[in-house]
């Protein structure tokens, strides 16, 4: 039988294009740490020449054998991240699917905090109503049979 080789993981976690801008990659640290990787890094660019040279360091000195990149796309970059048969590579797509696809909002509280005041929130039924939208966000659309398919709800084909 073959020996199993011992999987020892490195994250790396990219702040380049906005994502350092848009997401909190101390929080998003703090989560990968409870896995408890070998190697956890944050770079201002991981696709830069010293972010590719502390992963090949690593690899190399370290002994990392699975890196996870926390970046880009995978389809953009291949070479880039291609470290042989060294290391098995899973990139994690934050950039297009994480902060390119979410708007970013402030909350009412962080506003008010920035500001010095407290968020308040509204009480009782007449509030309730003033809040609630008449459709639920997206709004869904017509099925046949006028059944309406709520947002976030799986459409099969047999549904149109």
């Amino acid at each position: 039988m073959g020996e199993t080789m011992e999987k020892k993981i490195g994250v790396y976690i990219c702040k380049g294009c906005e994502i350092g801008d848009r997401l909190d990659v101390a929080k998003l640290s703090g989560v990968a740490q409870g896995y408890s990787p070998a190697v956890l890094k944050n770079f201002d660019a991981a696709c830069g020449d010293a972010g590719i040279a502390e992963i090949r360091n690593d690899i190399e000195s370290e002994g990392i054998n699975t890196v996870v990149v926390a970046a880009c796309s995978s389809r953009v970059l291949t070479d880039t991240f291609d470290f042989g048969t060294d290391a098995l590579v899973e990139r994690v797509n934050i950039r297009e699917q994480v902060i390119w696809t979410h708007v970013p909002e402030e909350s009412d509280e962080e506003a008010g905090a920035a500001e010095g005041e407290t968020a308040e929130e509204p009480a009782g039924e007449e509030a309730a109503a003033e809040t609630a939208p008449e459709e639920p966000a997206g709004g869904g659309f017509k099925l046949k049979g006028g059944r309406k398919r709520r947002p976030g709800r799986h459409l099969y084909a047999h549904d149109r």
